[in-house]
């Protein structure tokens, strides 16, 4: 089948003949993006790995396909894009399937996507051939963890209330934090600053100002609400500001890639400076974007703070189970 009659069906099943123009604006514009860049077959590829997954009753957890709402309908990520107000756009690199499975299962699934490979004429032989047509396989401990939870409690993890202030609670809790001590030092001066820690979002942030690269972080946590957490707010942040979209994604992605390139390229960042000034980007704004070394994107920060409320969720309601799982 092609893309767009799987797409077709998933739509009928949800919705019907009642699609929100949102949705199919989004697939359209989506759509438009997949053809340009001639990559229809790698979602399909990713697409039958995810049925694969689902059908060995195993666990397939995505690093950064939430910007792709497609990705979502089609089942290779858990994270919708739309309920999260993550950017996906033309001019925008297409997202790569960066696709993590439980170490005893990774030979299975290589071997499955060989077999799929075949279908489109592509000869697969090792990881690296996989690489060549965006699609990154790789193993991730917490997709074991996860499994046992599941087999161990009988409570899906997608079945878990995302929304549930108990869980928050849980977790900002210094007792009973899954957070590790660099997470819990930024959540804890994000608490500090008034910033109620209580859903997925609230999450995300802790992390993407965790594992992104920060000269003065906790300066900027002290200003969350002004200072970019992910790579994306820049680009939203420019485009309000009144920059063409093309100009936008050109200088996220400049500042979102390193102070390095900064010292390197003075004179873009030059060129860059001048043209935020002109559309009225204050200096504190611009200082704090010199500092960034590597920001994450929100899909990835997003991704990974469900696994943390999903895991919390297990921890506050199965603590023998989880204790004996880790």
């Amino acid at each position: 089948m092609k893309l767009k009659e799987i797409l077709d069906d998933k739509l009928f099943e949800l919705y019907n003949n009642n699609i929100p123009q949102e949705i199919k604006t989004r697939i359209e514009e989506e759509l438009d993006i997949i053809i340009d860049e001639k990559i229809e077959y790698q979602y399909l590829i990713a697409y039958e790995i995810a049925k694969k997954v689902k059908s060995d009753n195993r666990i397939m957890i995505d690093r950064i396909c939430g910007s792709s709402y497609i990705a979502y309908l089609l089942g290779i990520t858990f994270v919708n894009p739309i309920e999260y107000c993550i950017v996906y756009e033309k001019g925008f690199k297409p997202i790569t399937f960066d696709l993590e499975f439980a170490e005893d299962y990774f030979k299975t699934i290589f071997e499955y996507t060989k077999e799929v490979c075949k279908k489109y004429s592509i000869t697969i032989n090792n990881e690296e051939d996989l690489k060549g047509h965006n699609l990154y396989l790789n193993t991730y401990e917490l997709c074991s963890v996860l499994e046992n939870l599941e087999t161990r409690t009988g409570k899906h993890r997608q079945d878990i209330d995302l929304k549930d202030e108990e869980l928050y609670k849980y977790l900002i809790d210094e007792n009973t934090t899954i957070f590790d001590e660099s997470e819990m030092k930024i959540a804890t001066s994000l608490f500090n600053q008034e910033f109620i820690i209580n859903n997925v979002n609230c999450v995300a942030s802790v992390i993407s100002l965790d594992r992104s690269t920060i000269t003065d972080k906790l300066d900027i946590v002290n200003s969350i609400i002004y200072y970019p957490v992910y790579r994306e707010a820049i680009y939203s942040f420019l485009i309000m500001a009144g920059l063409e979209k093309k100009l936008a994604y050109e200088i996220m992605n400049f500042i979102a890639k390193g102070k390095h390139r900064i010292k390197i390229y003075k004179e873009t960042w030059e060129k860059y400076i001048f043209i935020m000034k002109e559309h009225g980007i204050e200096d504190e704004y611009i200082n704090c974007c010199s500092k960034i070394q590597y920001l994450f994107s929100k899909a990835y920060s997003i991704n990974r703070a469900i696994i943390y409320v999903w895991l919390t969720y297990y921890k506050m309601n199965y603590l023998k189970v989880y204790e004996e799982v880790f």
